[in-house]
C-alpha cells in the first residue's frame, strides 16, 4: 500500500472503520503485558489489553499510523458508542467496541483519544485508571492519558516517577507503571514540560455502598413532552468516597409531570429490563433517563436501596404543554410502576489475603489463603477458585482447592508440582455466571519442572512461544497472521512414556476453504525440529463457534516434547487435545518396551531380532482393568518348529502369574499368533520371557478384552 502511494501522491485514504479494540468499563485484567481478549465473566479489559485478532494491536496503534502519514487525513473509530448486537468475543447482548459505553458513560480510551487529539495549553486534561481497589500486595498497572508532556505517579504521596510523552513523534503515549496496591490515593499530575502542574487526577480507596448520589446534567426541561434529562447515579462510602465498582440495586421513583424513559448501566452481560425502575450499578454507575409528561411543575426524582441512605433531586418542568398525550401512555405506566428492590444483594468485591505468604516452595507445598466477600451481607457467596496464567487460563503446575472449616470463612489451599508464576483467582458466581473476578499473584519455586498435559484439554493461549504474528481468539484461544505463516508454540509438554497419535483441534475459520496445519516435533524451522505431518480442515463456517476435527499423526510423540502448530492464513484455534491411550490394550511394539536385557538380541527399527537365551521385555504401567484381557496377539517369527514364550504379570500388591505360550514356528517369517488367557487383570508389570534355546524375532504384542477388539494389524 505504501508503495503504491508513494507512486499516486495525490491519492488520501482515511480509515472507515478503525480501532476494533474492546472494553467494559471499569473492569480490568492484569497484567497490562497480557493480553486477555475474553474472560469467564463475559467482560473485555478496559486496561487496553483487549485486543480482537483483526483490529489495531494497541490504542497507540491507532493514533500513531495516522499521525505520521500525510496522505491520512483522519479516521473513524469503530465505534463512538456501544450498541446492541455483534457482542464480539462473547454471545451477550451489545458490543464492547465503543469509546463510550450504551449508557453515555466515558470508557478508558475516550481519554487516551482525548489525551492525543487537544492541546494541552488550551485545556490541559489528564486521566488516571484503574480505580484504587485491590487486594493487599497485588501488582497493579496503573495508566495515565494526558495531553500534557509530562505525567508523574505518586501512591499514597510517593513519587514513582516521571515519564515523558512526545506526543508527535513517540510511539508510546500513555504513562505506565507497576506498583503493589496498598489502600490509600494514586493522584497522577500533569506537567507543562517547564516543572509547572497542568492538571491531576486522583483515586482513593473506599469501603461499602453507604449512600446514593444524584447527578443530573441539568434541572431545567421543557414542558414538551420531548425533552429529557439524564441523571447519573452513584454510591459513596460512609467517608464520602465515591465506590467506583460499586454494583447496588437501585429504585427510582417520580413525582410530578416526569416520567422514566428508560435506565442503563453499560452492562453488556446485563439482560434486565430498560424500560424498568429498578436496575443496578455496573462498575459504580447507572443512567436514568428522565422525560416530561407535558405539563409544568416540580419533577421529584428519588432513588433508593437496600442498606443505603436515599438521594433526591428535583427537576423543573417548564411552559405550556404541548406534548402528544397518546405517545405518553407506556411513560406514565412505567412512571406508576411498583416494581420493588430484589432479595439478591451483588457482591462488589471479593478481598484475596495471603495468610501465609505467596511462595511456595520445596519445604512448604501448601498455603492458605482467605476471601473476604464485600459487602458482607452480599447473597452472591458461590465462589469458584482457579490457579490461571496471566490470561485467565488454568495451568497445569498449581491447584487451589476449596477447605471447610466449619465456621463460615472462604479458606482455599494453594497447590504447586511444579516451578513457575500463576495467579490465585477467586470468581463469584450468581445464578448461572460469574459476576467478579479477582485475583492475586502467586509463585512456585525449587519444586521441578512444570510440564503442560495434553491428556487434558490445553487451551490456545497457553502457548509458551510464538512463530509469526500471533491473536488473541475467542474463547482463550489463539489467532493465527492473515497471509503469513505463523502460529503457536507449546514447550514442555509431557506425554509420558508410551505417548500419543491422535490429537483434536477445535478451529474456527472465517471461511468454509481447505486450511492446511502443520503439526511440529520442536518448535518451527528450529534446528533438531521436524515437520510431523500436515493436515487438512475444512468445514462450513459457523460466525464464532469451533469445530473439531481428529487426526491420525503418522507416529507416537513420547516423553517430554516441545510441539507447535503453523498455517498459512488466519484462523482461530481454541487449543488441542491428545487421546490418552490405555496402554495394556495398544499395540507395543517390541521397541516400546520399558526394558530388554538377556544373552543376545538385536535392536532393528521397532521390532528385536535374534533374540536368544534368557531374553526378559519388560512392559511397565500396565493397567487391564477390572475386567482384564481375555488374550494376546503376538507377532513374530522362529525357526523353531515351536518357541516357547513365558507371559509373567506381577500385580499391585507383588503377586506374580506366569503363563506359558507356544508359539509355532513360522520358517523365520513374521507372523501373527492369538493366544487366550485368563486371570490378568488391574495394574502390573508385564514380562515376555524367552528361555535358553530360543530363536525369535519380536515385533510386537497386543492384549485384547475380546477377539473383536484385536483392532487391524497396524502397518509400519
Amino acid at each position: 500500500l505504501m508503495a503504491g502511494l508513494e507512486k499516486i501522491p495525490a491519492v488520501v485514504i482515511y480509515g472507515s472503520e478503525t480501532a476494533s479494540l474492546v472494553h467494559s468499563r471499569g473492569i480490568y485484567r492484569f497484567p497490562l503485558s497480557q493480553p486477555v481478549l475474553a474472560d469467564d465473566d463475559g467482560q473485555c479489559s478496559s486496561l487496553g489489553n483487549s485486543a480482537t485478532s483483526w483490529g489495531a494491536k494497541d490504542w497507540e496503534a491507532c493514533i500513531v499510523e495516522d499521525r505520521d502519514c500525510e496522505f491520512v487525513p483522519g479516521q473513524f473509530i469503530w465505534t463512538g458508542f456501544d450498541y446492541i448486537g455483534e457482542p464480539t468475543p462473547y454471545h451477550t447482548k451489545n458490543s464492547y467496541f465503543g469509546q463510550v459505553d450504551t449508557a453515555g458513560f466515558e470508557k478508558d480510551p475516550y481519554y487516551f483519544f482525548q489525551a492525543a487529539w487537544t492541546d494541552f495549553k488550551k485545556a490541559p486534561m489528564v486521566h488516571l485508571f484503574p480505580y484504587w481497589d485491590f487486594n493487599p500486595g497485588q501488582l497493579i498497572d496503573v495508566r495515565a492519558c494526558t495531553n500534557a508532556p509530562e505525567v508523574e505517579l505518586f501512591v499514597n504521596g510517593v513519587s514513582k516517577g516521571r515519564r515523558k510523552i512526545d506526543h508527535a513523534h513517540g510511539t508510546k503515549l500513555t504513562a505506565d507503571w507497576q506498583v503493589e496496591y496498598a489502600a490509600g490515593t494514586i493522584t497522577a499530575v500533569a506537567y507543562d514540560g517547564q516543572g509547572r502542574e497542568a492538571a491531576r487526577d486522583s483515586h482513593t480507596s473506599f469501603a461499602d455502598s453507604s449512600r446514593i448520589m444524584l447527578y443530573p446534567d441539568k434541572t431545567r426541561l421543557k414542558a414538551d413532552g420531548k425533552d429529557m434529562c439524564f441523571v447519573c447515579v452513584e454510591t459513596s462510602d460512609k467517608h464520602g468516597n465515591p465506590v467506583e465498582n460499586a454494583s447496588d440495586y437501585v429504585k427510582i421513583s417520580l413525582e410530578g409531570p416526569g416520567r422514566i424513559m428508560g435506565m442503563d448501566n453499560g452492562d453488556s452481560t446485563d439482560y434486565d429490563d430498560y424500560k424498568n425502575n429498578v436496575r443496578k450499578l455496573f462498575s459504580g454507575k447507572l443512567l436514568v433517563v428522565v422525560g416530561t409528561t407535558g405539563g409544568p411543575g416540580e419533577i421529584r426524582v428519588k432513588a433508593e436501596g437496600r442498606g443505603l441512605e436515599s438521594a433526591e433531586t428535583v427537576l423543573v418542568s417548564e411552559g405550556d404543554a404541548g406534548a402528544d398525550q397518546s405517545c405518553l401512555e407506556d411513560c406514565r405506566r412505567l412512571a406508576s410502576a411498583k416494581n420493588e428492590l430484589p432479595r439478591r444483594i451483588p457482591v462488589r468485591k471479593a478481598e484475596i489475603r495471603a495468610l501465609d505468604g505467596r511462595c511456595i516452595t520445596e519445604n512448604k507445598r501448601e498455603l492458605t489463603v482467605e476471601a473476604v466477600l464485600y459487602p458482607p451481607n452480599t447473597t452472591d457467596r458461590e465462589l469458584i477458585w482457579k490457579a490461571v496464567n496471566g490470561a485467565g487460563i488454568p495451568v497445569g503446575f498449581a491447584d487451589v482447592e476449596p477447605m471447610d472449616c466449619g465456621d463460615g470463612r472462604n479458606l482455599a489451599k494453594v497447590t504447586a508440582y511444579g516451578d513457575g508464576c500463576f495467579i490465585v483467582r477467586c470468581m463469584v458466581k450468581s445464578g448461572e455466571g460469574i459476576v467478579l473476578i479477582s485475583q492475586l499473584e502467586y509463585k512456585a519455586e525449587g519444586i521441578g519442572q512444570a510440564y503442560i498435559d495434553p491428556y487434558s484439554f490445553v487451551a490456545g493461549g497457553l502457548y509458551t512461544r510464538a512463530f509469526g504474528q500471533l491473536g488473541n481468539g475467542n474463547e482463550k484461544g489463539v489467532a493465527t497472521q492473515r497471509g503469513e505463516i505463523s502460529g503457536p508454540v507449546y514447550d514442555h509438554v509431557n506425554f509420558g512414556g508410551f505417548g500419543s497419535d491422535e490429537i483434536t483441534l477445535p478451529v474456527f475459520a472465517l471461511d468454509s476453504k481447505a486450511y492446511d496445519i502443520g503439526i511440529w516435533l520442536g518448535a518451527p524451522y528450529e534446528e533438531g525440529s521436524r515437520l510431523l505431518t500436515t493436515v487438512t480442515y475444512q468445514k462450513p463456517s459457523i460466525w464464532n463457534t469451533y469445530q473439531e476435527e481428529t487426526y491420525k499423526l503418522p507416529e507416537r510423540i513420547r516423553g517430554m516434547a516441545t510441539i507447535a502448530f503453523t498455517v498459512r492464513d488466519k484462523v482461530h484455534l481454541k487449543g488441542f487435545v491428545f487421546r490418552r491411550l490405555t496402554k495394556a490394550y495398544e499395540c507395543l511394539w517390541a521397541e516400546d518396551a520399558s526394558g530388554v536385557y538377556g544373552d543376545s538380541f538385536r535392536r532393528d527399527g521397532r521390532a528385536v531380532r535374534g533374540i536368544g537365551n534368557n531374553v526378559v521385555f519388560v512392559f511397565d504401567d500396565m493397567d487391564f482393568g477390572c475386567e482384564g484381557a481375555a488374550g494376546v496377539t503376538v507377532c513374530g517369527g522362529s525357526t523353531l518348529d515351536v518357541n516357547t514364550i513365558h507371559i509373567r504379570f506381577t500385580d499391585e500388591s507383588g503377586a506374580v502369574s506366569t503363563r506359558i505360550l507356544e508359539f509355532k514356528g513360522t520358517g523365520g517369517v513374521c507372523r501373527e499368533r492369538d493366544f487366550s488367557l485368563d486371570g490378568i487383570k488391574g495394574k502390573g508389570k508385564i514380562e515376555l520371557v524367552f528361555l535358553p534355546g530360543s530363536s525369535f524375532d519380536l515385533e510386537y504384542v497386543r492384549f485384547w478384552r475380546t477377539r473383536e477388539d484385536k483392532g487391524e494389524t497396524p502397518r509400519e
